[in-house]
């Protein structure tokens, strides 16, 4: 197909004057024009027996990549834990997998990447660990110097733990919590999907929202607040007794309680007492 229009046109001479660079530094470098194409490529360069993983990344996910390999690859997948410390345990194994994915958060025309992590896994894996890296990039990470490539860093914003509480959360059951622990923990899921739903959220209110309140405080606060461990408290609606002028010498007993005392009389409405 015909390549004309102006913007087409742009990218595959950029395409071209990267892969270019990226060659000179020894990367083994490839520009294809479509998701296509690049789904192809990123296939070819993965082996049908490598164990595959990878880092945050929306690029990898755009082209499908990202279904591919959990498809048809055997993957270090760390959405499939189902706590925080299994998490952390598959991304560490992710640094000894064959081939990881990811991709950069910015390049220059002339070869080079650069990064910033929030978890430090991508990063960690793009200088050592796996066999091979491969790379998704988009054209419109390309940036004409290093510096102008440094002023559009922004850290990638991770809601992955965020996710995993939440949906641990989600799962639990009303009937075996307190009405206050339960209570405590909607409200955070509702503040925890809010920070989900903001696209421009930063790390910190991330964070705000997520592990250390959420697994410390409002987790450990139900488990330890079980409703058949709290005795049901109820009040009994009395009548109001009427006014009458008694004399102390004629009631029938005083019992005490504590520093409480009572003093009963003949008559007395026995429901009351």
């Amino acid at each position: 197909m015909e390549r004309n229009k102006p913007k087409e046109i742009r990218y595959d001479l950029l395409g071209a004057k990267v892969v270019e660079n990226l060659q000179k530094r020894h990367f083994d470098a490839y520009y294809c024009q479509t998701k296509e194409d690049a789904l192809k490529k990123a296939i070819e360069l993965i082996p049908e027996d490598d164990v595959v993983s990878w880092g945050g990344s929306v690029s990898i996910d755009e082209i499908g990549l990202l279904n591919y390999v959990k498809e048809n690859r055997q993957v270090i997948d760390r959405d499939s834990a189902k706590s925080p410390e299994e998490r952390v345990h598959l991304m560490r194994q992710s640094l000894l997998c064959d081939t990881f994915l990811m991709s950069t958060n910015s390049m220059t025309e002339d070869g080079v990447l650069v990064n910033i992590d929030g978890n430090g896994n991508r990063v960690a894996a793009l200088c050592y660990g796996p066999k091979s890296v491969v790379m998704i990039v988009g054209v419109n990470k390309v940036c004409k110097t290093l510096d102008d490539a440094i002023k559009g860093l922004k850290a990638p914003s991770d809601t992955s733990e965020l996710e995993t509480v939440i949906d641990k959360a989600n799962k639990l059951d009303a009937s075996k919590y307190t009405e206050k622990s339960w209570n405590a923990l909607q409200n955070a899921i509702d503040a925890g999907n809010k920070v989900l739903e903001n696209k421009d959220a930063t790390q910190e209110e991330i964070n705000a929202a997520t592990y250390y309140r959420w697994e410390r405080e409002l987790l450990a606060l139900a488990e330890t607040e079980p409703c058949s461990s709290v005795p049901a408290v109820r009040f009994a609606e009395l009548p109001a007794p009427k006014q009458v002028s008694r004399n102390v010498a004629e009631r029938s007993a005083t019992p005490h309680i504590g520093n409480a005392s009572l003093d009963i009389y003949p008559g007395c409405d026995t429901n009351v007492t």
